[in-house]
């Protein structure tokens, strides 16, 4: 249980690097995709930087992958990810 447990924790952080880099990609603020979304832009910096327990919930993931129009399944996916604005790869 304990290697799944890492497994999850491993995937949340990969989602939340995958759209901090969107994010910033497209220079978009954390104060203003947290406004998009109706979170609090404290919620989002403390996701980023994880001082959150295990990043976001899956509705605030959802609704962050739809203000910046990327597919949270992809995002999942460990397979090396190439932010659509850029060159990024995360």
């Amino acid at each position: 249980m304990r290697g799944e447990g890492q497994e999850i924790g491993q995937t949340a952080d990969r989602v939340i690097e995958r759209l901090r880099a969107i994010r910033t990609a497209r220079g978009i603020s954390q104060a203003g995709l947290a406004a998009q979304v109706g979170m609090a832009r404290s919620v989002l910096s403390t996701a980023e930087t994880g001082g959150r327990a295990r990043g976001l919930t899956l509705v605030e993931a959802l609704a962050l992958c739809a203000a910046l129009d990327v597919d949270l399944a992809r995002l999942l996916d460990p397979a090396p990810y190439e932010v659509p604005t850029g060159t990024i790869t995360v």
